[in-house]
């Protein structure tokens, strides 16, 4: 690059000056740019931040959600009408086991520990979950051979045939089975005396 030939001083200064002239205006002009595009992403940061609590407050409110509870929901308002309805104490015993089997009792006083000795009926339900939500199913009474004796299916009343819940309350209440009370001798065990 061919140097430009030099007839003064003042001429260099002059260069000089407009160069920096030039350099402050472009200077000036680039920090107001910086200063516009940091302004805006501190908005945005602020925007942002917004955002992430309120994402934040939905997660909290989608980990809140009550989905039901089959038990709570359907089991016990259904066990306190057929109590209702057959003049008697219900009880809900489970679910329990893999099969998450509840039963229901109804008997003329509170369950005790000794409840297996008096007289009561009952009712072994069980969910069936589904694509189209729950079908309550109940113990027939008939047994499958299914699962050998002494296996887990077996020990947990898989082998139980279950068929659909009437929708009918009166129909669920024609389902119980009736169990007469017991002595300990009918149990196995000793009898007193």
């Amino acid at each position: 690059m061919k140097q430009s030939e030099v007839e003064s001083l003042s001429q260099l200064t002059t260069s000089y000056k407009e160069k920096r002239r030039a350099a402050e205006t472009e200077r000036s002009e680039l920090k107001k740019k910086i200063d516009v595009n940091l302004m805006a992403a501190e908005g945005l940061e602020k925007r942002a931040a917004k955002k992430r609590k309120t994402a934040e407050e939905l997660y909290n409110k989608l980990r809140d959600l009550d989905y039901g509870d089959w038990v709570s929901d359907v089991l016990r308002p259904l066990a306190g009408e057929l109590s209702r309805r057959a003049g008697k104490k219900a009880s809900l015993l489970g679910p329990f086991g893999i099969g998450s089997k509840a039963t229901v009792i109804l008997t003329d006083r509170e369950i005790d520990p000794e409840w297996r000795m008096k007289e009561r009926l009952e009712l072994t339900l069980e969910a069936d979950f589904n694509d189209d939500g729950l079908v309550l199913r109940y113990e027939t009474g008939a047994v499958s051979d299914r699962y050998a004796p002494g296996t887990v299916g077996h020990m947990n009343g898989l082998n139980n045939i279950t068929a659909p819940l009437p929708d009918s309350v009166e129909e669920i209440l024609g389902l119980f089975r009736a169990y007469p009370a017991t002595t300990n001798k009918d149990e196995g065990g000793e009898q007193d005396g």
